[in-house]
């Protein structure tokens, strides 16, 4: 994982671990980081189930890479 999708992910770290709400700029950057680190194409579509498997999967990539 690149150090500008950590950073992003460490300044927004209570949104990753929560159910908070979040705005759409956030949103948008953390699809763009998904879709470029799982090789995927997923967008932002307002779908809560989606997000939040978007959310999960990406922290939990985070965490892995800073073991």
């Amino acid at each position: 994982m690149k150090k500008e999708y950590k950073d992003f992910i460490e300044a927004n770290h209570a949104f990753f671990q929560q159910n908070s709400g979040v705005n759409r700029d956030v949103v948008v950057r953390a699809y763009e980081i998904y879709n470029d680190v799982f090789g995927k194409n997923k967008k932002p579509s307002g779908c809560y189930r989606c997000w939040k498997t978007v959310k999960e999967e990406l922290y939990q990539k985070y965490l892995q890479d800073n073991v």
